[in-house]
């Protein structure tokens, strides 16, 4: 039994190092965000290099796994970040860069953040 589970925690070791779990965090001011009539949240962060909008979630159905509670939570930071001029982190599970080239946009955005948080200063 302890060589089963020797084996599965290094598969899952060897799985979470792969670039397919490759984690990437965005660190910058919100310069703009909204949220369309279909539900989408926008948010146009420092860490992007240029002016676009990346798609972070829905706040009215799931979208790339990310549950509307979760998304709720996101816009709440996004706003509360904006609003007082604070820095927040975003972390992509498969993006290779910050920079709109890698994480595309509007409604071409090719993944939903993981997380989204702020520090306490």
């Amino acid at each position: 039994m302890k060589k089963i589970l020797s084996i599965l925690g290094l598969a899952v070791v060897l799985l979470m190092s792969s670039p397919a779990f490759s984690l990437i965090t965005c660190t910058g001011k919100v310069e703009a965000w909204k949220v369309t009539k279909a539900g989408y949240l926008y948010v146009n962060g420092t860490w992007n290099g240029d002016d676009a909008m990346q798609r972070v979630c829905n706040v009215s159905t799931t979208w790339d796994s990310i549950k509307l509670d979760t998304c709720h939570a996101m816009k709440d930071v996004i706003a509360l970040a904006a609003t007082l001029d604070r820095e927040i982190e975003v972390t992509y599970y498969t993006a290779t860069s910050c920079l709109t080239a890698a994480l595309k946009s509007g409604s071409s955005t090719t993944e939903g953040p993981g997380d989204v948080g702020m520090g306490i200063e």
